[in-house]
């Protein structure tokens, strides 16, 4: 029953102060991103503070044309260090839809929020704890087949660097031909490639073989975490497996960094997720409802 559940709407400088400390709150919930994403598409964000059986909890709303998405892109969703019921998110959920008139297709929580989640809202991703290499990065730690590909990488020209703002068509090439290859009906618009080029928490990596760039990585971090985003590679950087070195990079970034852990994502294959295990990744679940969101 959803019982003396009250809603505040919060300003953008309100929504910052008053949950990044909290579990749920990710790069994803920075009002960076949610500028960046609101603007490339054409989204209103909403900021919301929920009370509720003296419970505070906080989520974002994108929406538009009265169809919310928590978020758009990347995590969202409940922001709290509070336990979570499957009735107490069920409850949240259709006052916000009632209060401001939108069916919410699209709720993805952090992975370390503590959250019943049913079966049929149940997925997973590859997260990779950091604290395996003690606070300095060792090749010793990886499995033998991950090791020997990093170690051919001295037999071939291939060099591994951060992309600037200015050369960010070279990756964009990149990531079109990729998506043209593996046939995905989505492709990300320029302007956020942009627009992420110049954030001070987002790392463009090119992989180039003889001077050209054949393969590209983009990784989002905060405080405590590393998101492995896009991944993109013409067919001789595959061949190459350019996509370890760029994984190597930002491995070693994260170390230095000190955070704690390196999400690699949910994997539409046995072939990805394998490849995920490799470096050591294993299964964590989070909350995703999904009602045809794209």
């Amino acid at each position: 029953m959803k019982n003396n559940i009250t809603i505040d709407c919060l300003n953008s400088e309100e929504w910052e102060n008053s949950c990044k400390d909290l579990s749920g709150f990710s790069f994803f919930s920075s009002l960076a991103w949610l500028k960046y994403t609101g603007e490339v598409f054409n989204l209103e964000n909403i900021f919301l503070k929920i009370n509720f059986n003296e419970k505070v909890i906080f989520i974002s709303i994108q929406q538009k044309e009265g169809v919310g998405f928590s978020n758009f892109i990347g995590y969202g969703g409940f922001i709290t260090d509070l336990f979570l019921t499957q009735g107490d998110i069920s409850d949240v959920l259709k006052t916000v839809e009632e209060k401001f008139n939108i069916s919410l297709r699209r709720v993805k929580c952090f992975p370390f929020l503590d959250i019943e989640i049913l079966k049929k809202y149940s997925q997973s991703t590859s997260f990779v704890d950091l604290s395996i290499f003690d606070g300095t990065f060792n090749l010793e730690k990886l499995n033998k087949h991950t090791r020997y590909i990093l170690k051919k990488k001295s037999s071939f020209q291939i060099k591994i660097e951060q992309v600037l703002p200015n050369n960010i068509n070279d990756v964009y090439k990149i990531y079109q031909e990729t998506t043209k290859r593996v046939g995905s009906a989505y492709v990300t618009p320029m302007e956020l490639f942009q627009k992420l080029s110049c954030d001070k928490n987002t790392l463009f990596i090119s992989a180039s073989i003889e001077g050209v760039v054949r393969a590209a990585s983009v990784f989002f971090y905060d405080e405590t975490t590393m998101y492995y985003w896009w991944n993109m590679s013409d067919t001789l950087g595959k061949k190459h497996y350019l996509n370890y070195y760029l994984v190597e990079f930002a491995l070693r970034e994260a170390v230095v960094k000190k955070l704690l852990h390196f999400d690699m994502g949910s994997s539409h294959s046995e072939s990805v997720r394998l490849f995920k295990k490799n470096w050591g990744a294993n299964l964590k679940t989070f909350y995703l409802l999904e009602e045809n969101a794209h």
